[in-house]
């Protein structure tokens, strides 16, 4: 690509004159880092905002637009940003389950509601029997 970042950068550097050398004593920059930019080898470099950085240490340096070479960058470089899912609240996670319970089928409930009141009958007429005094 003719007009692609890396070739911006490194045209408007030697307009000024500049080796690579004086724009990384400029940018604190390792010379490594910016072949890998002029070269557009962004892989090479750490990920994150340290290449969109980078991008735009340099075209301060040979004085391009910051802005517009970070846009371009982004552009070409960088995916779209996709915004996380919105994290579940707790109480739409206890309406879902309530939603659930309550769609059971009545019978279901009914069953639960019989088989627990036979376990009660069942347990009180046994602690009555264990208080109840012998026959004598």
């Amino acid at each position: 690509m003719i007009d692609d970042i890396g070739n911006r950068l490194r045209r408007a550097r030697q307009q000024r004159g500049m080796s690579v050398g004086d724009v990384a004593r400029q940018t604190k920059l390792p010379t490594t880092v910016l072949h890998s930019i002029e070269q557009n080898h962004f892989a090479a470099l750490p990920g994150g905002m340290f290449r969109k950085a980078y991008v735009r240490t340099v075209a301060i340096a040979v004085g391009l637009d910051p802005d517009e070479l970070a846009a371009d960058y982004c552009a070409q470089f960088e995916p779209p940003f996709e915004p996380a899912a919105a994290p579940v609240r707790r109480d739409a996670l206890w309406h879902k389950l309530v939603e659930q319970l309550t769609s059971l089928p009545l019978r279901w409930i009914l069953t639960l509601a019989a088989v627990a009141a036979v376990t009660a009958l069942w347990f009180l007429f046994q602690s009555g029997r264990a208080n109840a005094a012998p026959f004598a």
